[in-house]
């Protein structure tokens, strides 16, 4: 198995679902089991955030219901996946590639952390090591060495080190 967070910021790129689907065929070693990212949507959520000052928290669960969203769009893009927010049937199911939708998992896990620090790539993270992935892949706007601080959410370099593999790949400049 390998979870694969397709970044949020690459939902304007127009030739998106082309580009993930030739990835995934070049990627068939492993099932895939795709997240999808917040992006522009939950820069919505952060601008509504500075207006209306609500907590972290709530800011936190109004991301993560978008994050159902970007999953419906990127199950959209990618007809031929299936579309579940059961991990179970994420886990077991023949179909080689999945969307997987966190709310519902999200919402019974009281051990995980609430706020900006715990964004899709720390979910994506937790997501790997629960399923016992043999790798993490972060399909991200831009290379580490561009992003500075805002690469990855604080969390994430600590539960990453329990996948055994993690890479990241700017998907903007990949091609195969």
């Amino acid at each position: 198995m390998r979870v694969v967070k397709v970044g949020g910021s690459l939902f304007d790129l127009p030739d998106l679902a082309t580009r993930l689907q030739t990835w995934l065929e070049t990627n068939n070693d492993q099932r895939n089991l795709l997240l999808a990212g917040g992006g522009k949507f939950v820069d919505c959520v952060r601008e509504a955030q500075t207006v209306h000052q609500f907590d972290d928290v709530a800011a936190h669960w109004i991301s993560i219901e978008t994050m159902s969203s970007t999953s419906r769009l990127l199950h959209a893009l990618l007809p031929d996946s299936m579309l579940t927010d059961n991990l179970e049937t994420a886990i077991s199911g023949d179909w080689p590639v999945v969307v997987w939708q966190p709310l519902a998992w999200l919402a019974g896990r009281e051990d995980l952390p609430q706020g900006w620090g715990f964004t899709s790539d720390s979910i994506a993270a937790c997501l790997a090591v629960e399923t016992q992935a043999a790798e993490l892949v972060l399909l991200k706007s831009c290379d580490s060495d561009d992003a500075g601080d805002d690469f990855v959410d604080q969390g994430f370099e600590q539960i990453a080190s329990a996948v055994p593999s993690c890479k990241f790949v700017n998907f903007r400049e990949w091609s195969v």
